[in-house]
């Protein structure tokens, strides 16, 4: 029975670390696809996030994710028409009231095509290379057992994924983007005690996003967005919106989201010049494991550059 109930833990947790695991679609763009690599309308890009919450435990804020990401883009070249992004990601998480470690160090470099005069597009690719070394501590031994108390399991995999994104501006008040990302784990390398089916880490991940920007005045707009995940016959979705109020040089924002689990989650923030602040709090579903009470924070800092077009829909 431990046997079970640990590797049910650990594949679950594996998986979790690999997909978007903030509430707000635009805290972590390079988890979302490596398309949006370089994606901005400077030359670099610098992101950190996050989110606390507490796990099924019962254990109050007892979970901990950070990701920071920093993405850089290239001059424009072809009559401006073509460029490319080159970041890196490292996603830390601790769960478990502390008995679970999870690092993910991710690479990503894209490529960038612009068209159109009336209605300006962008269609994007981009690859992504990872490693992974997921650890937990026995808390519990039972007869039968090869471990001691207080023992660190360690697991560790490749990562590789590949994703496409498409960007236009249908007129003056409309934008959208789409993508599709895939990824994958490629092999892994564990004790020969892990109680772990390799089956469990190699299979396939899918990641679908839409997101648009519908400005009803010059000052004021609404950006929905929607973000799905499968892996075989697991689906994870969440959607909602936020709203973009900017009078003079101060972007201020407000938003609702709704997970796929059934909770609820309000955002708010603010951006000036070249940073982008903020905050949003996730109301708890205790039925549901992986979707419980969480605060989070990001912060966006962007360093603006010379010889780069201006992109048609920046949106994560």
């Amino acid at each position: 029975m431990k046997r079970i109930v640990t590797t049910t833990l650990l594949s679950l947790a594996t998986v979790s670390v690999q997909a978007q695991t903030y509430t707000l679609p635009h805290s972590a763009p390079l988890l979302l696809n490596p398309a949006l690599t370089g994606m901005h309308d400077g030359s670099l890009r610098v992101n950190t996030v996050v989110r606390t919450g507490n796990a099924a435990t019962g254990h109050k804020w007892n979970e901990l994710w950070n990701t920071t990401s920093a993405d850089y883009r290239t001059k424009s070249w072809g009559h401006g028409r073509q460029y490319a992004g080159i970041g890196m990601a490292y996603t830390y998480w601790q769960g478990g009231n502390n008995t679970i470690y999870d690092n993910v160090a991710r690479v990503s470099a894209a490529w960038h095509l612009q068209g159109g005069h009336k209605k300006p597009y962008l269609l994007s690719a981009g690859i992504q290379g990872g490693h992974e070394s997921y650890s937990r501590l026995i808390e519990a031994v039972h007869t039968g057992n090869s471990y001691t108390l207080g023992y660190k399991q360690t697991v560790s995999t490749w990562q590789l994924g590949v994703g496409v994104t498409y960007s236009t501006e249908l007129t003056q008040k409309i934008r959208y983007i789409a993508g599709y990302h895939y990824t994958n784990n490629l092999f892994m390398a564990n004790e020969p005690t892990m109680p772990v089916s390799l089956e469990e880490f190699t299979k396939s991940n899918h990641y679908l996003l839409f997101g648009s920007e519908i400005r009803s005045s010059n000052i004021l707009s609404v950006r929905p967005s929607i973000i799905c995940r499968f892996r075989m016959i697991d689906v994870d979705a969440m959607g909602g919106t936020d709203i973009r109020y900017q009078p003079k040089n101060t972007a201020y924002f407000l938003g609702l989201w709704h997970p796929y689990t059934g909770s609820v989650a309000f955002s708010a923030g603010i951006a000036r010049s070249n940073w982008r602040i903020l905050s949003c709090y996730q109301l708890g579903n205790q039925s549901i494991a992986t979707h419980n009470t969480g605060l989070e924070l990001s912060l966006q800092y962007i360093v603006k550059g010379n010889g780069r077009t201006t992109l048609p829909m920046v949106r994560y």
